[in-house]
């Protein structure tokens, strides 16, 4: 199996939406507003809480927007996600992006102790229409009829992951049809959540789960639609 070129545009056409969410035990955090992180944030501008989720705001400590207003920063009472919306920059940005926003969230909050990590990837791979899905993915559901493309269909697998030590949910369905119709945005959205290890170092953890979020993305598309990707 060849391999995705190592040139970041490709990642620029697929990636929708990149996020890392760091979860942390710590009992005070709830008693924790806004000026206790805007100093250790740079680059961020304090948000509205009523823009998050409703699901979300019953978490949420204090929300931050990036200047270019295309990464969120939700600081939770027991950790924060990093959101990463738009001109994905590659794993690398984002991993370090999440490294200094955890040296700062200890900063403020001493006794936290990360216990998971989780990553979502939204990919958007456009395809032709009435094409096999087999023909481009390898988890696909079973469509006798390319032409039903039209039509909603979605696969959910789960999966566990032995290093690091996790589980993966895999969603794949329709998103969008291009204004000319040829063609169909498949979205493959991977869910990862890790449980930390603390007897490897920062760094090496991130690096391994951007291996197994790397060959898991590579196992999940084929040398036609890769081909595409170069």
């Amino acid at each position: 199996m060849s391999s995705v070129s190592e040139d970041r545009s490709w990642q620029q056409k697929v990636v929708v939406e990149a996020t890392l969410d760091f979860r942390a035990a710590q009992s005070d955090a709830p008693s924790l507003g806004t000026e206790t992180f805007s100093s250790g944030f740079s680059g961020y501008k304090v948000s509205p809480l009523a823009e998050a989720s409703s699901s979300d705001l019953r978490h949420i400590l204090c929300r931050f927007t990036s200047e270019d207003g295309a990464q969120f920063l939700h600081i939770r009472d027991d950790g924060f996600s990093l959101i990463r919306r738009a001109d994905y920059e590659g794993w690398d940005a984002l991993a370090q992006e999440a490294s200094k926003v955890w040296d700062a969230y200890v900063e403020a909050l001493p006794g936290a102790v990360l216990k998971r990590v989780g990553v979502r990837y939204l990919n958007e791979l456009m395809i032709p229409i009435e094409v096999p899905l087999h023909r481009f993915f390898r988890i696909y559901p079973a469509m006798p009829d390319p032409g039903t493309l039209f039509n909603f269909f979605s696969l959910m697998v789960e999966t566990s992951i032995e290093t690091p030590r996790g589980r993966l949910q895999t969603f794949i369905g329709p998103r969008r049809i291009s204004e000319d119709r040829r063609s169909v945005g498949i979205q493959l959205e991977n869910e990862f959540t890790f449980r930390y290890d603390r007897s490897v170092e920062m760094r090496r953890y991130l690096e391994q789960i951007q291996e197994v979020m790397s060959e898991t993305f590579q196992s999940q598309i084929t040398d036609e639609l890769r081909e595409t990707l170069k």
